[in-house]
């Protein structure tokens, strides 16, 4: 395992969390879902995924969890220079 070093020019957070709800909006679209329908197969209300996917709201992990894993994905920690 290597030592924790925080380096701020790679470690932006905004634009993980950026990337992240773009691969998330990204899903729903290759499935040709509103959000009202993505909601349903989720449970969740088309309000919160509008407001995550307008990046009004930092969603839990959990709530990303519950987008996910209706279309069979999942989250993976990884390195940060595998992620770009």
């Amino acid at each position: 395992m290597k030592p924790i070093q925080i380096e701020p020019e790679i470690h932006d957070l905004k634009a993980l969390e950026d990337d992240l709800i773009n691969q998330l909006v990204e899903t729903r679209k290759s499935y040709k879902l509103s959000q009202a329908q993505y909601g349903k197969i989720c449970q969740l209300p088309q309000s919160v995924i509008g407001r995550i996917e307008t990046k009004a709201t930092h969603p839990c992990i959990s709530t990303i969890i519950k987008l996910l894993a209706p279309v069979g994905k999942t989250i993976k920690v990884v390195d940060i220079e595998e992620s770009h």
